[in-house]
């Protein structure tokens, strides 16, 4: 779990990764893989590093006000 925390310090989201379904989850929560994802997506080399950049991603374009 990532969280990201505001100026004032509170937290103000978060994003759940789980390398056993290779997928993330904005919110703590379990994660599931959409039925339609990318099966591809994260596969081969270098695919943990990428989940983590696409978790973090994805939360700063939720957390952006």
């Amino acid at each position: 779990m990532l969280n990201a925390h505001g100026a004032d310090g509170r937290e103000i989201g978060s994003v759940t990764v789980d390398t056993s379904v290779r997928w993330f989850a904005l919110a703590i929560c379990q994660v599931r893989r959409p039925w339609d994802a990318d099966k591809d997506r994260y596969h081969g080399r270098g695919w943990q590093a990428q989940l983590f950049t696409d978790a973090l991603e994805e939360l700063k374009r939720a957390t952006i006000r």
